[in-house]
């Protein structure tokens, strides 16, 4: 009975529901037709505007860089051989050639569009180039500002990325996949991470205006190990990195060992607001790093005499258990020169030091420190095994009083000769 009922239903009502359908479907149809246009319309804008967005990176990458058409020369050489010239001769003896300097700095801030352009990972073909960027800058100083932007873009394209969960998981297939002939992408995070170094340690010589561009660069590398090379290379400012003293105390007490390392350096080269600092790095000497102890107590050194608030601490930190920690705390003293009374007895006993290197600096010290008290100590000395530390002991002598010492009859042998007091 009830399904004659609904059919009867539809045969009765199949008219005007065949009426409706047929007066909805051109309604359907045109707004699918309306859809799929709109669709293909914000795929359009889509492309193009990616397209556009890249067409003015590029120009503004071109921009930037300004590059003439033809490479600087200074003395029939381009500006490229003067700067693997300035970074071959640091490596060779520690320091840059005057020529070269002289070259650099007639090249003036004309060099900066070359030197940016060089420190892009696709140019790093010379090794001896990127490096010669760096001393390059250095040369050129705060005269090379007009470099800070670029610099601050090649800090934050090439901003090294800790790897994630799942590029480590990549990294361990592939390493699987190879045994059956499978070629991993080749990868550019060397070239990369040198990009961003260099341009890191070449902001750091440009003087005040691109320290805010170097502290937004450490704290973009927050939490990551890679941050104390950054927080390290600001200590190249010297005086002129005050504004970043603040971010650095934080960051000398950073949970990462080589972080607070890198921090007590940099406020050591920087070397301003003694009152807030030294305190810190006194502190710090307690640190149980040994790295982060050695740091302090030569950082301690360049405040002078205005660290003299941190001596008591430092005279503890004599007998620290690491040599290096031990050796940087007595150069320090000898630089603040406060307290000779109580210091000059404790230097006279790290002339017995177990190691070499302590007893040579103990003797240097005590030669800056002088008075009748460090001569008798170094007197003593003077028969110490070491030839190096020897000859140190002997200097420092010379330097307190010549006539004493030449009076003494002591004379300086060189290793291959018996060691003697003199008569």
């Amino acid at each position: 009975m009830f399904l004659r009922q609904v059919s009867t239903w539809n045969q009765e009502n199949s008219p005007c529901l065949m009426a409706t359908l047929y007066s909805t479907a051109p309604l359907c149809f045109y707004g699918a037709v309306k859809k799929k246009r709109l669709m293909l319309i914000f795929v359009l804008l889509l492309v193009g505007g990616t397209f556009c967005f890249w067409l003015w990176r590029g120009h503004e990458s071109a921009h930037a860089y300004r590059l003439p058409s033809v490479e600087p020369v200074y003395k029939g050489k381009p500006l490229s051989e003067w700067t693997s010239e300035v970074r071959i001769d640091v490596l060779k003896n520690g320091s840059h050639p005057p020529v070269a300097v002289e070259a650099i700095k007639a090249f003036g801030p004309a060099a900066v569009p070359f030197l940016l352009k060089w420190l892009e990972p696709a140019e790093q073909t010379n090794s001896t180039v990127p490096g010669g960027v760096e001393a390059a800058f250095e040369v050129l100083g705060p005269e090379a500002k007009s470099a800070i932007p670029g610099l601050a873009k090649l800090l934050d394209k090439y901003q090294p990325r800790e790897p994630t969960p799942i590029s480590k998981a990549w990294h361990e297939v592939e390493m699987v996949l190879a045994h059956v002939g499978y070629k991993p992408k080749p990868q550019n995070f060397l070239k990369n991470y040198s990009a961003w170094s260099y341009a890191a340690s070449s902001l750091s010589h440009l003087g005040p205006e691109a320290v805010p561009a170097m502290l937004r660069a450490a704290k973009n590398v927050q939490g990551q190990h890679i941050q104390w090379e950054i927080i390290l290379n600001m200590g190249n400012f010297g005086t002129n990195g005050a504004a970043a003293i603040p971010a650095l105390i934080v960051w000398a007490h950073d949970k990462d060992a080589w972080v607070r390392a890198g921090a007590v350096s940099a406020l050591g080269n920087i070397a301003r607001e003694p009152g807030m600092v030294v305190p810190v790095l006194s502190a710090k000497l307690k640190d149980p790093d040994p790295l982060v102890r050695r740091y302090t107590a030569g950082a301690l050194g360049y405040f002078g005499k205005d660290a003299r608030v941190a001596t008591p601490e430092l005279i503890r930190t004599l007998d620290d258990p690491e040599w290096d920690v031990r050796r940087e705390t007595i150069l320090t003293l000898a630089s603040i020169g406060e307290r000779p009374e109580i210091v000059v007895p404790l230097l006279a006993k790290k002339l017995q030091d177990i190691d070499e290197r302590v007893r040579r600096d103990a003797g240097l010290a005590l030669g800056e420190i002088g008075g009748q008290a460090a001569f008798d100590a170094l007197m003593v000395a003077t028969d110490d095994p070491d030839m190096d530390a020897r000859s140190t002991i002997f200097e420092a002598l010379r330097k307190i009083d010549a006539k004493a010492l030449e009076k003494s009859g002591k004379r300086f042998l060189h290793k291959d000769a018996p060691i003697s007091r003199g008569e």
